[in-house]
């Protein structure tokens, strides 16, 4: 019987199991997906993904802002290169130390399919990817930290929570940002 604090125990509250499934993910909802960074060598991943602010070819495409939204100030490049340092992070971890033998195109298990949660938000907000954003960078590189601290795999302040979140939260973010982080519509 799995447990309050994600253990599963027998009859007698013996642990069997620390985290259930061992990695606390129900299989009746993992979907097989493609994160679509993954496959990208450092050089590919730096070009879709780093956004500079002084640079016209590095910066954001032309008409991707509207006009008067900041996309040129120091302290935007700053969030923008924590952002990208924390991306850059997370796409290592990925290929270098979880999966190093995985090639690009090795789909993962995932319990959320990431790319119908943003079809679905484009449709429902009636976002045209033609038109200008409204939306600060800075905001939106603020509101993806907020959710990225939301995320929990092991519910509470136990000790194993610590030890699953960096692994399922590199997976989520990688899988994130499959426009490559220029602009989150």
């Amino acid at each position: 019987m799995v447990h309050y604090d994600g253990t599963v125990r027998n009859s007698l509250g013996d642990v069997i199991q620390f985290v259930y499934g061992e990695d606390g993910m129900d299989g009746a909802f993992i979907e097989h997906q493609k994160i679509d960074t993954f496959g990208l060598d450092n050089e590919a991943f730096e070009h879709n993904h780093r956004v500079d602010v002084a640079d016209c070819k590095s910066g954001f495409l032309p008409n991707t802002l509207q006009i008067g939204v900041d996309d040129s100030s120091l302290e935007l490049q700053i969030k923008l290169d924590e952002e990208y340092n924390e991306l850059l992070n997370d796409h290592h971890l990925l290929r270098e130390l979880i999966f190093p033998q995985a090639d690009g195109l090795m789909p993962h298990y995932l319990p959320v399919n990431l790319h119908r949660i943003i079809q679905n938000a484009t449709q429902i907000f009636h976002i045209d990817k033609q038109k200008s954003s409204d939306l600060e960078p800075a905001y939106i590189v603020e509101a993806g930290q907020q959710l990225d601290n939301r995320l929990a795999v092991v519910v509470g302040d136990d000790p194993l929570r610590g030890k699953f979140k960096p692994t399922h939260r590199s997976r989520f973010a990688c899988t994130c940002a499959p426009d490559g982080g220029r602009c989150c519509s």
